[in-house]
């Protein structure tokens, strides 16, 4: 066993700073010129562990041309020993403002800046978590091209070094091969169905990982509501950034998704959708993601001048129509039924059962108001919210109208209307995309959501007429209506009216 000031090969032992089934890890100083490095020994009493690290660290070394990446551990020098084998790496960062020296220091690994970042008032932003996972991505492709499998991805085995997010750990190490034995850490090691229908059991590590990052939670709380936000909750982010939280969980569920055909292909495609803005190019790479596919992010309409300088409406959309909302009032002509439907449990005037399957009333007030979005009527069964720039009586800005069942909670029709004009454009753009979130984002699969935007957002150049003709579309038991339309006022003048509803029933 090792000790304080024992000399090993060059390297003076200082003390120890973990240990486990795996062996121990040390902090220890080089002779020349006394720099600190991380030092691993596994006894040779361990053997059974001794052979497998052993036959790790061989599989790591012999493929290090191919693994020149600061995101993976480099091993600096290695020995078996006749009591034990040792490696040294490079020292971590610390995580708090102590020397290593102290009793107090502690490697600054991924799991420790995400436990202390749940006592703060705001959690990590969404740049920030992507430069932290980016890296990690980068190290698993070369691992994966290597034919290499780590098996233990996860945040504790994510360490900084000089501030750089590096993957560390190689003690599951294996070969990439048809059938692979499961290993790993609860909650981050990939399931038995996963990897059965071909799984990479990175990726899920990878995928996990990640939840975890944008939760602070557990990855056996992944796809339960309640977790979906970090501990400072959902209305600590801002609308932008809310959104893009949506979307992240998006790209986690299509990483893991139970349908192969539906996962990335490889991690770098991972990395690339994660990193790109809805709408961006799309490497031939990831086949299953259209380059047509249109972006939420973009403005949905715009009004550009064509050659002749007339003021015209550049159709990336046909927008889902909402004939029920009036343009002036912002109030339902029609209310749930002529009796305007008895609140409680009384039945809707849609058949019970055909709700929209995928939501509940609160889980859409809740993402309309954190999005900003104020409620302006109450009644029986009928909630409308609007949103808009300006604080004024003019019908304009976006309009939402919710039909649900008040003891269910079960949602019947959704209907967002927005009028712009050429001043309201940009801002009405981020609202209206805000409504159509609010009853999709997260609450469908990425395949879905790509789905519904590819209806909602055509290609450019797609269709330029003014005023577009209803169009319609089945969707999980839903029906999906479009319709479009641009009102000229003058010439440097327009006013557009457009919006989407999703209904149980025709």
């Amino acid at each position: 066993m090792l000790h304080p000031g024992q000399f090993l090969e060059g390297y003076r032992i200082l003390r120890r700073i973990g240990s486990g089934g795996f062996g121990e890890i040390w902090i220890c100083e080089t002779e020349v010129p006394g720099e600190l490095r991380a030092l691993k020994f596994i006894p040779a009493a361990n053997d059974g562990r001794l052979d497998k690290e052993y036959h790790a660290l061989g599989l790591y070394r012999n493929a290090a041309g191919r693994l020149q990446s600061p995101a993976l551990m480099p091993i600096e020098h290695a020995s078996l020993l006749a009591y034990g084998l040792f490696y040294i790496m490079p020292l971590a960062d610390g995580l708090n403002q102590v020397p290593p020296s102290s009793p107090e220091w502690q490697p600054k690994t991924l799991a420790a800046v995400i436990a202390q970042q749940k006592m703060e008032a705001v959690w990590f932003s969404s740049r920030q978590m992507k430069d932290w996972i980016n890296p990690i991505l980068t190290g698993l492709q070369l691992l994966s091209d290597a034919g290499l499998v780590h098996r233990d991805v996860k945040p504790d085995n994510m360490l900084f070094l000089n501030g750089f997010p590096c993957l560390s750990d190689i003690s599951l190490l294996g070969e990439d091969a048809q059938q692979l034995t499961r290993r790993g850490t609860p909650g981050f090691s990939a399931p038995s169905w996963f990897v059965e229908s071909g799984g990479h059991p990175d990726m899920y590590g990878a995928a996990t990982t990640f939840y975890t990052m944008l939760t602070g939670n557990a990855p056996d709380k992944m796809g339960r509501a309640a977790f979906r936000w970090p501990p400072q909750g959902e209305a600590s982010f801002s609308p932008v950034e809310r959104l893009e939280w949506l979307r992240c969980h998006r790209v986690i569920r299509r990483a893991i998704d139970d349908r192969p055909a539906e996962r990335f292909i490889d991690f770098s495609t991972f990395a690339r959708r994660l990193n790109q803005r809805e709408g961006d190019a799309v490497s031939d790479s990831d086949p299953a993601e259209s380059p047509d596919d249109t972006s939420p992010s973009d403005p949905p309409l715009g009004l550009e001048k064509d050659t002749t300088g007339r003021r015209r409406l550049t159709r990336r959309a046909a927008l889902l129509s909402l004939p029920l909302l009036t343009f002036g009032g912002y109030l339902a002509r029609e209310t749930i039924s002529g009796d305007k439907a008895a609140a409680g449990s009384q039945k809707s005037p849609f058949a019970l059962g055909s709700e929209i399957p995928w939501v509940t009333a609160s889980m859409v007030v809740d993402s309309l108001k954190n999005c900003g979005f104020k409620q302006i009527a109450d009644e029986s069964g009928l909630l409308v919210f609007n949103k808009k720039m300006k604080e004024d009586n003019l019908p304009q800005g976006v309009t939402v109208a919710l039909h649900f069942d008040a003891a269910t909670k079960a949602v019947w029709t959704y209907r967002c209307l927005r009028i712009s004009n050429n001043e309201t454009l940009k801002f009405d753009n981020q609202a209206f995309e805000e409504g159509i979130g609010s009853i999709c984002g997260i609450f469908v699969a990425d395949k879905e959501w790509t789905e519904i935007h590819k209806f909602i957002y055509r290609p450019k150049n797609a269709m330029r007429e003014v005023r577009f003709k209803e169009e319609k579309m089945m969707f999980r038991e839903a029906h999906l209506t479009a319709d479009c339309e641009l009102v000229f006022e003058s010439d440097d003048s327009s006013t557009l009216q457009h919006a989407f509803a999703v209904s149980s029933r025709e």
